[in-house]
């Protein structure tokens, strides 16, 4: 792979540790941090996922009729990086807290949830597309078979890139729930969620350093397509929008 779809696939797989590592001690947090019953914290733990599973659809929106694939990326990788960063905050911040200060550190604690969920799913639905943009895009640039030749390659590539990225997204959750649990009960929570933190910091300064080499599309501009159905999402929400209005 070229070293631009490496550093996707390092984004992913580093993005996955983050997302997964938090969550990995995130009822632990809620229940002996934040002094939440086990109802409450299995509550708030089913409601930020289901938050994060479903922004996503604002992420396609953006990028679909707006920012393009890499700009989304960017702008909620950094709105993750700052919530995951928030909560750690809040978690060294607790070591110390007094009653009174208990608080300031739930406010802290789920600014920085709303922020993940916000950022983790902005970017779902880019990454994987945005790395078939580069392979796809490198296929067709060096190619010198016949269209038929050149088209089973192109496909080939693009296979192979999501077994790849499919296997960093498996490396990084198993890893998280690995080491994320063990950290904590050595080094508690402030710890345990600084390495996810650090990861998803680095993740977006790896992925942001190939802005030279990637091949960005701008909104409606992709091979092959026209504005109308570049914004294909926009304009399902739109209908639905519509129908809903009409009934």
């Amino acid at each position: 792979f070229p070293t631009r779809v490496l550093a996707i696939l390092l984004t992913e797989t580093a993005e996955r540790f983050a997302y997964y590592g938090f969550r990995a001690i995130l009822t632990l947090y809620l229940t002996e941090r934040l002094q939440f019953t086990s109802s409450q914290a299995i509550s708030v733990y089913a409601y930020t996922t289901s938050f994060a599973y479903f922004t996503p659809l604002l992420g396609a929106a953006m990028a679909d009729a707006y920012w393009g694939r890499y700009r989304t990326i960017v702008v909620f990788g950094s709105i993750y990086a700052v919530g995951i960063s928030v909560l750690t905050l809040a978690a060294f911040y607790g070591d110390d807290a007094d009653a009174g200060s208990k608080g300031v550190v739930s406010l802290l604690s789920f600014t920085g949830l709303f922020l993940i969920c916000i950022g983790t799913g902005g970017i779902k639905p880019c990454v994987s597309a945005f790395g078939a943009d580069q392979i796809s895009s490198s296929s067709a640039a060096l190619s010198t078979c016949s269209d038929d030749d050149g088209a089973a390659s192109s496909e080939e590539e693009i296979q192979n890139f999501f077994a790849w990225f499919y296997f960093g997204i498996n490396v990084g959750s198993l890893l998280s729930f690995i080491i994320i649990p063990i950290v904590k009960a050595e080094y508690g929570f402030g710890v345990a969620f600084l390495l996810p933190a650090v990861f998803i910091v680095f993740a977006m300064l790896g992925f942001v350093s190939k802005r030279d080499q990637y091949v960005i599309f701008s909104p409606g501009s992709e091979k092959g397509q026209t504005q109308t159905n570049s914004r294909g999402f926009v304009n399902i929400l739109r209908i639905l929008m519509e129908t809903a209005n009409r009934s």
